[in-house]
């Protein structure tokens, strides 16, 4: 599942087993997506999808998530968990929706 990292980076290698990437709601997200295209168009052109149909375990892990944070259900619509592949490429490995 974790690539190796042989051929990393030393900086890389902190992000081997991956990192959470908080996706914005609403006009939040519209006022994050200018921002990257200004200042970081390649981050920018990177998308985040959800594929697939989610396991009942995340499925709890969502509602208790939505029970203890709903505040937060207002700025960001999900948690992604994403994973670099051997080229230092992230793909999600996982999306907790937070709505």
């Amino acid at each position: 599942m974790y690539a190796s990292g042989e051929q990393w980076k030393n900086w890389m290698k902190d992000y081997r087993f991956g990192t959470l990437v908080f996706v914005p709601n609403g006009d939040l997200r519209q006022t994050v997506d200018a921002l990257r295209n200004e200042y970081d168009p390649l981050s920018a052109s990177t998308t985040i999808s959800e594929s697939g149909r989610e396991s009942d375990e995340v499925q709890a892990i969502n509602s208790d998530l939505n029970s203890r944070y709903r505040p937060w259900s207002d700025s960001f619509s999900a948690v992604a968990w994403i994973i670099p592949d051997e080229e230092f490429v992230f793909k999600v490995h996982r999306l907790f929706d937070l709505k």
